[in-house]
C-alpha cells in the first residue's frame, strides 16, 4: 500500500519545489513501518519516571527546525498509555516532523480518593510541552510549531494546552479529536473528586470555560455516531472558540464512531486516515507543517486470478498465511460437509480488520468490525457436501450455497485485512475445494 509521487509543493513564498514522497496507508504505519522510536523521560514524580516516546525525521540532525507532532493517547484519564499512538509517531516522521507521544499520570479506577487526580494529568502534559521547548535544540524542533493532538481524554488534556495552559506549556496548535471539554457535562464530573471547591475544579479542568486571547488555531474533530462523547459538547466547542475569535475549524464525521483516529479501535482504516488527511491539510496551511504529507487512503488491488488454494479433503483446522496479506475485498469458495451435530469456525480472517463466520445446526454468525449478521438464514445440511461462497465486497458480504443466500450491508466501505485464514476450526466437519478469489464475486481464472 505504498505509493511514491514526485509532488510539486507550493510554498507560502510562492515558489515552488520537487520532493519525492513515499505515500503509505496507516496499517503501513502500524504494521511494516521499522522507524525506530526512543524513549526520553521528560519527568519525575512520585518515584516514577513519565516516558515521551519520540519518533525523529529521516536526515534528522540536532540543531535542526523541525515541526513538532504531540500526541496525546486517551482512555477516560485511568487507560491507555503512549504507544496507542505508535502508527502516528511514525507518520509524522515521515512526513518531516518529529513524533512525541506523551505518558501522563493516571486516575484510580476506583475513584476511592487516592491518586493522581486529573489536575495532575493537566499538568503532566503541560510538563510535557515545557521539556519539548526547553530541549529544542537536541530534539531538533522549532519551538514555535509545537502541535498537540489528542483522542478523548486526550483531547481534553490537548484543549487545556491550547486553553488554560501559558507561557511555555502552551501549544502553538490543537487539534482536539472527540474529547471533554466540558467536564461538568453529563456524567463527566464524575472523574472531579468531591469536597468543598468542586464545582470551581469542574470549570478550571473544563477548556470550553478556559478560553483565552490570543488563542492558538483550534481543529475540533467529531463522529456524528460517537455515543461515548457526544457531538452537542464538540459542537458547543467550537462555538464558543469562534465567538471568542479563534482561528478555528470544526469537521463532523456521520459515520464515525468514538475513537475515529485510533488503530485498531473501532474505526475504519478510511476513517483512520481521513481525520489524519483533515489535521494535517489544516497544520499545513498555518504553517505547522511543511511539505506534502506522507499518508494516503489504502489501496485495494483486485485480481480475477486464484491466489491461495486447497483441493485435498480435510477435517479440523487448517491455516494459510499469505506474508503479503490477503487482498482487502475477496470471494472464499469451498464445499463442507458438516457432521450431523455441528457448531464451530467455517473460516476467519484473523486480526482487527478480518472477519468470521461461524456455522451451526441452527444458523450462522458473521462478524467483522462493526459488522455482524447472527440468524437462521443460512441453513447447512448436515452429513452432505454443499459449496459455500462468501462474497467480501465494498457495498456488501455476500454468502451463498446452492439453494440460500443471505447479504449483509457494509455501509462503512471496509475492508477484510489480515495475512492468515484459518479453516474449520472447532468445526466437526470436512472440507474440500477451497479457492480464493482475489476480488469479490470472482469465480476465479486458474
Amino acid at each position: 500500500m505504498k505509493k511514491k509521487y514526485l509532488i510539486g509543493v507550493l510554498l507560502c513564498s510562492a515558489l515552488s519545489v520537487q520532493a519525492e514522497v513515499e505515500m503509505k496507508s496507516i496499517l503501513d504505519f502500524a504494521e511494516h513501518d521499522a522507524r525506530p522510536v526512543e524513549t526520553n523521560i521528560y519527568k519525575r514524580v512520585e518515584d516514577r519516571d513519565l516516558r515521551l516516546l519520540v519518533c525523529r525525521p529521516d536526515g534528522w540532525e540536532p540543531g535542526q527546525q523541525c515541526a513538532a507532532m504531540v500526541w496525546i493517547h486517551g482512555g477516560g484519564w485511568v487507560a491507555g498509555g503512549p504507544e496507542d499512538f505508535l502508527p502516528h509517531l511514525r507518520y509524522s516522521a515521515a512526513r518531516g516532523a518529529v513524533g512525541f507521544s506523551v505518558q501522563y499520570r493516571l486516575l484510580n479506577k476506583e475513584k476511592d480518593g487516592s491518586g493522581p487526580v486529573i489536575s495532575d494529568c493537566i499538568a503532566d502534559c503541560e510538563d510535557a510541552v515545557r521539556y519539548i521547548r526547553h530541549h529544542a535544540q537536541e530534539l531538533g524542533i522549532d519551538p514555535q510549531r509545537i502541535s498537540v493532538i489528542g483522542d478523548s481524554a486526550g483531547g481534553h488534556l490537548a484543549s487545556c494546552l491550547g486553553t488554560g495552559a501559558t507561557g511555555e506549556a502552551r501549544a502553538d496548535a490543537v487539534v482536539d479529536c472527540n474529547g471533554i471539554t466540558d467536564m461538568g457535562f453529563e456524567n463527566w464530573s464524575t472523574y472531579i473528586r468531591p469536597g468543598a471547591d468542586r464545582d470551581e475544579r469542574i470549570m478550571k479542568a473544563s477548556p470550553l470555560f478556559n478560553i483565552t486571547m490570543p488563542s492558538p488555531p483550534f481543529l475540533v474533530l467529531q463522529g456524528k455516531r460517537d455515543a461515548t462523547v457526544k457531538p452537542e459538547m464538540a459542537e458547543a466547542f467550537y462555538s464558543a472558540l469562534k465567538t471568542a475569535g479563534a482561528d478555528c475549524e470544526y469537521k463532523l464525521y456521520p459515520g464515525a464512531q468514538h475513537a475515529f483516529i485510533v488503530y485498531g479501535y473501532s474505526a475504519t482504516l478510511e476513517e483512520i486516515t481521513q481525520a489524519i488527511l483533515d489535521l494535517d491539510d489544516f497544520l499545513l496551511h498555518r504553517g505547522l507543517l511543511d511539505g506534502p504529507t506522507s499518508i494516503c487512503m489504502p489501496d485495494y488491488p483486485e485480481t480475477d486470478a486464484v491466489i491461495e488454494s486447497v483441493e485435498d479433503p480435510f477435517s479440523g483446522s487448517k491455516t494459510i498465511v499469505r506474508p503479503a496479506g490477503f487482498p482487502g475485498f475477496m470471494t472464499i469458495q469451498l464445499e463442507v460437509k458438516p457432521a450431523r451435530k455441528f457448531s464451530g469456525q467455517l473460516f476467519a480472517l484473523t486480526g482487527r480488520f478480518g472477519c468470521s463466520l461461524k456455522v451451526s445446526n441452527g444458523g450462522q454468525d458473521f462478524k467483522a468490525l462493526r459488522m455482524r449478521l447472527r440468524g437462521k438464514e443460512l441453513l447447512l445440511q448436515p452429513e452432505q457436501w454443499q459449496t459455500v461462497t462468501v462474497s467480501l465486497g465494498r457495498d456488501k458480504v455476500v454468502i451463498r450455497t446452492q439453494s440460500q443466500a443471505v447479504e449483509i450491508a457494509n455501509e462503512f466501505r471496509h475492508a477484510f485485512l489480515s495475512n492468515e485464514l484459518v479453516l474449520g476450526a472447532g468445526l466437526d466437519a470436512e472440507i474440500r475445494n477451497v479457492k480464493i478469489v482475489g476480488r469479490p464475486g470472482g469465480g476465479g481464472k486458474q
